[in-house]
């Protein structure tokens, strides 16, 4: 299907502009000769970006890759859950970064910032789960596909509303001083942006994924997965309409939409 091709081609243009990255940093390093610490030096800053990047999106993707029965969630939607949930995470401690920074008043009241985020990170990881399994188990009907979707959708919108938010900490911090440069509001810019490469391209292209397998949906058994044409038809002289159960699993079916 080309919507699974698009998501797979996806992956392989941020793993292709990882991979240029790590030549480039390799290039640009004097010849000869090369001394190995200073290209890993140079290069950990790229594994840890394009890990934090390529990783999450691949967990948050991984209930996707085959379509499966909608009421058997399974091990890979509950990874991306806590994968989603430590994205909003992440976006919630770097935000209080800017908070922290943009509300101190000396240069010295910094060392409690890192601490102070990592645990309010942890704290919003934790709630984070616990909401969107909740929101997982109330929307049981909804396709794994368009789960992700959604959820996706709702992070890069919380994510440009963050961006915006940070606006005011930013004229706050450059006002104290004239070096920000590693500033709580620029920190936080770069975690949106990274965010936003994370969701943006499941946010895209899941819908069109999830529209293609509705069909595979419609044609099986919400429970089992088994074709809709294995079934029995019980008559149900009491209720009138004739009720429709899967074969395999005794589950009633409801009509294809």
């Amino acid at each position: 299907m080309q919507a699974v091709a698009r998501v797979k081609w996806l992956l392989i243009v941020e793993l292709s502009l990882f991979a240029m990255a790590i030549v480039m940093v390799i290039g640009s390093q004097p010849t000869p000769p090369i001394h190995p610490n200073s290209i890993w030096k140079d290069l950990v800053p790229i594994f840890w970006v394009g890990g934090f990047v390529i990783g999450l999106q691949s967990l948050l993707l991984l209930p996707t890759w085959r379509p499966k029965p909608k009421k058997k969630r399974g091990v890979p939607v509950w990874i991306s859950l806590g994968a989603g949930a430590f994205i909003c995470a992440s976006l919630v401690g770097m935000f209080s970064i800017a908070v922290m920074d943009a509300l101190r008043e000396k240069a010295d009241q910094g060392t409690y910032m890192l601490p102070a985020a990592l645990t309010v990170t942890a704290i919003a990881w934790v709630v984070g789960t616990v909401l969107f399994v909740g929101f997982a188990a109330a929307h049981r009907d909804l396709s794994r596909e368009w789960l992700v979707a959604r959820i996706s959708k709702g992070i890069l919108k919380g994510t440009a509303f963050e961006a915006l938010a940070i606006v005011p900490l930013d004229i706050m911090i450059r006002k104290k001083t004239d070096c920000y440069c590693a500033a709580g509001s620029v920190l936080a810019w770069a975690m949106c942006f990274a965010v936003g490469v994370i969701v943006f391209g499941p946010a895209a292209l899941l819908p069109a994924l999830a529209r293609d397998r509705d069909a595979w949906y419609r044609q099986r058994c919400d429970a089992c997965g088994e074709k809709r044409e294995a079934v029995d038809a019980t008559a149900d002289g009491y209720r009138g309409p004739t009720e429709e159960r899967c074969r395999k699993c005794g589950t009633r079916l409801t009509p294809p939409a």
